[in-house]
């Protein structure tokens, strides 16, 4: 009998025998651990994403990497952050070894920094941060990860109240943001960090007018958003 946390994806990866079928096993293994996670099963979920990777190593670099990213971000909703950094290092390694998938490596860094940032090590983060920067200004992309990049930068520098490079890091990640949508909750956000700079200058007049740009952008489009009292706060 199958065990009681097996999800049908995992009874059916089990019934599909054969070297040619491993990575079918591997995504429904894969479709399992999801079902699982969304469930709450986390200790059947982990062993779901073990057997999806097990089936594919080896053999395909880039789907073992994928895998690892999720079950690094599985980890994440749990906040197990070692595990969660080994796997997103364990995704670097097999991106690394296609040698041709470099934004993946980019990305694998930056999420390895935001969990050194949740952590509590800003210096971490930034190191992380800044090698995947460099990837993605070398590669062709529509911007957005770099954004992301910056902005988590502009944070730790302001963290450290160096707040003349931290608002060149949010200027540019806004910029970018701005061509690819200028009224995306990271704009919003980004304005606002700029906004809280300003605030933190004593420059209230220029702090007021990103703030009215951010809450703009939040009412006109994420009326619901939480973000949207940090915003009046800051107003008065």
């Amino acid at each position: 009998p199958l065990p009681a946390t097996m999800t049908g994806h995992s009874a059916a990866a089990r019934q599909a025998q054969g070297q040619e079928y491993s990575g079918v096993r591997a995504w429904l293994y894969f479709l399992s651990a999801q079902k699982l996670l969304n469930a709450g099963q986390w200790d059947a979920a982990d062993e779901a994403y073990r057997d999806a990777i097990q089936q594919i190593e080896g053999k395909s670099p880039l789907m073992e990497a994928r895998l690892f990213m999720a079950w690094a971000d599985a980890c994440l909703q749990r906040e197990q952050w070692e595990k969660a950094e080994e796997y997103f290092r364990r995704a670097e390694d097999q991106l690394r070894r296609t040698g041709q998938h470099e934004m993946g490596v980019a990305l694998a860094l930056r999420r390895i920094g935001d969990v050194r940032n949740w952590r509590s090590d800003p210096d971490g983060a930034e190191q992380y941060y800044k090698q995947a920067l460099a990837i993605q200004r070398r590669a062709v992309s529509d911007g957005r990860e770099e954004a992301w990049i910056l902005a988590g930068l502009g944070t730790i520098r302001s963290d450290k109240e160096d707040l003349d490079l931290a608002e060149r890091y949010y200027r540019e990640a806004l910029r970018i943001e701005e061509r690819i949508d200028s009224e995306s909750t990271d704009a919003a956000s980004m304005l606002y960090s700029i906004g809280l700079l300003r605030w933190k200058r004593f420059d209230l007049e220029e702090a007021e007018k990103f703030f009215q740009r951010s809450l703009s952008i939040i009412e006109n489009g994420y009326p619901e958003y939480v973000f949207q009292g940090c915003i009046l706060n800051m107003l008065g």
